[in-house]
């Protein structure tokens, strides 16, 4: 006998920082028609990883420039916004990788990570609606962000308690 007050649903995703939520997305977009998130850490603590990593994220880009459609009309708001943002290139990204894992990374996993590192950061933007802001919050007074450290979510601002931020951009670790 079905138990028909049990709800029913296509996907479950266990968590709440980005990897879940993309994953949620993700499955949507994929067909999914009921799919719940589930997150049992206190709001204080929800984000998963994100969490604990302070939001950043890293995306490979070969100019500056090109965070700019990220940041509608950061160079209006902010002069000289592109000053001193270095591009973060493929080779750059993949070369900290090996570097922080001693050259422990599976090579088919972290090429594809690299590769479609901006696409996904646009495909967080445009089809899950994640407003970005620039981030600032890394650098020294009065000097250049961190090797293209240039935007963030502006959620940061509406959940400043939790830290549940997507820092978008490249320092290097």
């Amino acid at each position: 006998m079905e138990d028909t007050k049990a709800p029913h649903y296509d996907v479950i995703v266990i968590g709440a920082g980005n990897a879940a939520l993309a994953a949620a997305v993700s499955a949507r977009e994929n067909g999914a028609e009921k799919v719940v998130v589930l997150e049992k850490a206190p709001r204080e603590m929800r984000g998963g990883n994100t969490h604990w990593s302070g939001g950043v994220l890293r995306f490979a880009f070969d100019d500056p420039r090109e965070i700019g459609a990220l940041l509608p009309g950061v160079e209006e708001d902010f002069e000289n916004f592109y000053d001193g943002i270095s591009p973060y290139t493929q080779d750059d990204y993949h070369g900290d990788l090996m570097r922080v894992t001693s050259g422990r990374t599976d090579p088919v996993l972290s090429k594809l990570l690299v590769t479609n590192s901006q696409a996904t950061v646009r495909w967080m933007k445009d089809t899950g609606g994640i407003k970005m802001e620039r981030a600032w919050a890394c650098r020294a007074a009065g000097s250049p962000p961190p090797n293209g450290l240039a935007s963030r979510s502006a959620m940061n601002r509406r959940r400043q308690s939790s830290s549940l931020t997507n820092t978008l951009g490249a320092s290097r670790a």
